[in-house]
């Protein structure tokens, strides 16, 4: 999501340092060049699953069309977006659709034969990963990121040595990353620049994906092989350039007026604020959690690894579960992934509704007191050529003498 212009206007006061694993390490000269303010690294999910798939279609020759191209210590996942961030979802997903439709109309009698028949496969080298120079052919900028992605690194993550670091928050990650940054210091790795507007604390540091650059080593350092290099952002040392005590009022300055300059928003944050609600609005949505808020999702684990859920899935059981994220009266609600298909076609999503409504009556019956069971809920997606919600609702509102006696079949088949 992001604050537009934010990081521009930032990355002059960034600090060039290198990523490692061992503060004390002497593969660098820490006369010449910056010291990293910790060896604590913390992933922002879905900026590492992002980054990696814009890297991999940026590895694909541009004579490829766009569907042949498709490819720590903490590691954060979105579990739950926010109740005022749906708005944003919502534009989000209309510009998906915006960007299916202009790639549907070039492309309406279908797409060139790519220059090699062979299928290419999806390998992301380091070389490649950390290579910010490395920009995404514009024959691949249309076609919206893979539907099921971040589930995918997801699965691959948990079959893993980084299982157990992994984890899918009761919120989005960008907090729960800026509270572990606060708390226990370190760098966190992320394609977000609302992650300089949190409060990192004085140990705490931002760089973002793009900007790392696989480096060589020194010679003179002793230290064979490769090196990770970034810009990294230092919040309180920016801020205290600036003569600011933080950054968020000049996060709020930019973003209330993109097309102001640099100096001029800086001036305005050092005075007073013309409009306290609406900046305190802006400052409410970048709040740390409690730290004594749980990492896990309300399902117990399993036995071999942590229970990582689909984020959506995670999302709609903090819905039905949690009072504290989801407080107002509303009907639960789903957004689905965005599917690549024919905009001018029904969505491949309409066969399987009613499956999808006995899944959703499963779950309300086994996570919710009968008292306190929602009677439908709402799904968002494509249909034709716009974003809508469609109200379902649950079988035992519809059969409630049947639903009981499905359950019970089959409780037993399983």
């Amino acid at each position: 999501m992001g604050i537009r212009h934010l990081a521009g206007h930032l990355q002059p006061f960034s600090v060039s340092s290198v990523l490692r694993s061992n503060p004390d390490s002497n593969s660098i000269n820490d006369d010449a060049e910056a010291r990293a303010p910790s060896s604590n690294i913390i992933i922002d999910g879905p900026g590492l699953a992002y980054h990696i798939y814009h890297k991999i279609l940026a590895s694909k020759s541009s004579s490829a069309n766009a569907f042949d191209a498709q490819p720590g210590k903490h590691i954060f996942f979105d579990g739950a977006l926010p109740e005022h961030k749906r708005p944003v979802r919502i534009s989000r997903l209309e510009s998906f659709l915006r960007d299916l439709l202009k790639l549907h109309t070039l492309h309406s009698c279908g797409f060139p034969t790519s220059s090699s028949n062979r299928p290419q496969h999806n390998t992301c080298s380091p070389e490649i990963l950390f290579n910010p120079s490395h920009p995404i052919p514009s024959t691949h900028r249309l076609l919206p990121a893979l539907p099921f992605l971040i589930p995918a690194i997801l699965d691959t993550l948990v079959k893993t040595n980084y299982a157990c670091l992994t984890s899918i928050v009761p919120g989005e990650a960008d907090p729960f990353c800026a509270r572990t940054a606060r708390d226990e210091g370190g760098i966190i790795l992320t394609g977000d620049s609302d992650l300089l507007v949190y409060d990192t604390g004085p140990q705490g540091s931002v760089a973002f994906f793009n900007q790392i650059e696989l480096c060589p080593a020194k010679p003179e350092a002793g230290t064979p092989g490769s090196i990770l290099r970034a810009n990294i952002f230092h919040l309180p040392s920016i801020a205290a350039r600036f003569n600011l005590p933080k950054l968020q009022r000049l996060a709020y300055e930019i973003k209330a007026d993109p097309t102001v300059s640099f100096s001029e928003a800086l001036r305005r944050a050092r005075r007073e604020s013309r409009d306290p609600l609406l900046l305190h609005e802006f400052m409410e949505e970048y709040v740390l959690p409690p730290a004594s808020h749980s990492l896990n999702p309300p399902i117990p684990p399993k036995p071999v690894s942590k229970f990582l859920l689909d984020p959506r899935l995670s999302e709609l059981v903090h819905q039905l579960t949690s009072a504290s994220l989801y407080s107002n009266s509303e009907e639960p609600q789903i957004s689905l992934p965005f599917l690549l298909g024919d905009p001018s076609r029904s969505s491949a999503w309409e066969p399987s509704a009613q499956i999808r409504q006995f899944a959703y009556s499963f779950l309300f019956n086994h996570l919710c007191l009968p008292s306190e069971r929602p009677s439908s809920i709402t799904e968002i997606s494509r249909k034709g050529h716009r974003i809508t919600s469609i109200l379902i609702l649950w079988w035992y509102a519809l059969l409630p003498h049947c639903f009981p006696v499905v359950l019970c079949t089959l409780s037993d088949g399983l």
